[in-house]
């Protein structure tokens, strides 16, 4: 399903003019009903601000795709981007670094050393490596001003929220590079749980952005960026309700017979996956990823695209019991009939890079039986950025 940028400019300037600046808003939270479009906004947002001022810093976690605290720091990193200020090598080399010193941590407390510390020994490890490789560019690391996304944080486990509010807060409090941070939060709404995650954090003031149902030109905006249906704006608006979510899905399945008719396709996600013209362009795409690795995960798709489609990718099919069944670890296993199909049109369409894939899958398949446990699947990830393959 196609991707359309961002309707809402007035929101986005909204986040640019609280969260960009001296004296600017510490944190935001932003809320609305599923599918309305909250890290659609956050992504946008993203892509934009390291580019407001060569000081910038952007990172992003998502409480729906992580459940431990070395996933949230493996993903901050990965998910960096800074301003000018700092080169795309230098991100690299410290999300390199960080990796090998996690390693080094986890060996650590699996020989039962400081096993009680080690929440403490990420958060000390992932800010100090920060102040420490940022100082070697520009000093003093004040300068810096980090924005940290927090998507789904109403789904985030109770853990990794204790994590959050307890290591984590201390140890960029006392951190020169974090002086200047702020926090961009995204839930379905705002509620008493929330409140008490922020109470515990020490977040005093949390401004409110409600995401509102789009009006009719924005239904069709989105139509024109994505599908390019022959639809008038007010159907798109009675079909969506506003829901820019079932938007996409009702621009996805509409075929048109007549002008004044509408047909929506009866196709399900659990239909058969019998025949490929069922499947859209982007779904084909999607599922070329999903067929290399014998076990799927949202971690192994990153070496086959980005990490926002790995996440999109994965939730699809753990959501589409016929095209993928969810073994008892958490990882999906591909229908063998689809993997089949889909990886022999992949060969014939695009042999380079179904070899190239193919490679990919052989080592990544290696590593995995070596580290079988889910909570460890990013180590293989982290080692993705030496090139090794």
């Amino acid at each position: 399903m196609p991707e359309p940028k961002t309707v809402r400019r007035k929101e986005l300037a909204s986040l640019k003019s609280s969260l960009a600046g001296a004296g600017a808003v510490r944190c935001i939270l932003v809320h609305g009903d599923d599918g309305m479009g909250k890290s659609n906004l956050l992504a946008n947002f993203g892509r934009s601000f390291p580019g407001l001022n060569d000081w910038h810093i952007w990172m992003e976690v998502d409480g729906d795709l992580l459940s431990t605290p070395e996933a949230f720091c493996s993903a901050m990193i990965r998910s960096m981007v800074a301003g000018n200020s700092v080169s795309v090598e230098a991100q690299n080399a410290i999300a390199r670094e960080f990796g090998q010193l996690a390693v080094q941590v986890n060996r650590k407390n699996a020989s039962g050393i400081d096993d009680s510390n080690k929440n403490d020994q990420l958060a000390n490890l992932l800010v100090e490596l920060l102040e420490k490789r940022l100082g070697v560019i520009h000093s003093p690391t004040s300068r810096f001003i980090p924005v940290l996304a927090f998507d789904n944080l109403d789904r985030a486990t109770p853990e990794l929220v204790d994590w959050f509010v307890g290591s984590f807060n201390r140890a960029i409090r006392k951190s020169e590079l974090f002086k200047q941070a702020r926090f961009l939060f995204a839930a379905q709404k705002y509620s008493a749980e929330l409140q008490s995650i922020f109470d515990r954090f020490g977040l005093a003031q949390v401004r409110q952005l409600k995401l509102e149902k789009l009006n009719s030109t924005q239904c069709a905006e989105i139509n024109q960026q994505t599908y390019k249906r022959q639809i008038t704006s007010g159907k798109l608006h009675e079909n969506s309700q506003g829901n820019p979510l079932k938007l996409l899905n009702f621009l996805k399945n509409l075929t048109i017979s007549k002008k004044e008719d509408i047909i929506l396709d009866t196709q399900t996600p659990n239909a058969t996956p019998s025949d490929l013209s069922q499947f859209s362009e982007k779904e084909i795409e999607r599922l070329s990823f999903a067929a290399y690795p014998e076990r799927i995960n949202r971690y192994n798709l990153e070496f086959f695209c980005s990490q926002r489609e790995a996440a999109f990718c994965f939730n699809w099919l753990k959501r589409s019991p016929s095209l993928a069944t969810k073994a008892p670890d958490g990882d999906l296993l591909m229908n063998p009939d689809l993997r089949n199909d889909i990886l022999k049109m992949h060969a014939e369409k695009d042999p380079a890079a179904a070899e190239e894939r193919n490679i990919k899958s052989i080592i990544l398949n290696a590593f995995e039986e070596l580290f079988p446990d889910p909570n460890f699947h990013w180590v293989p990830v982290n080692l993705q950025l030496f090139n090794c393959f």
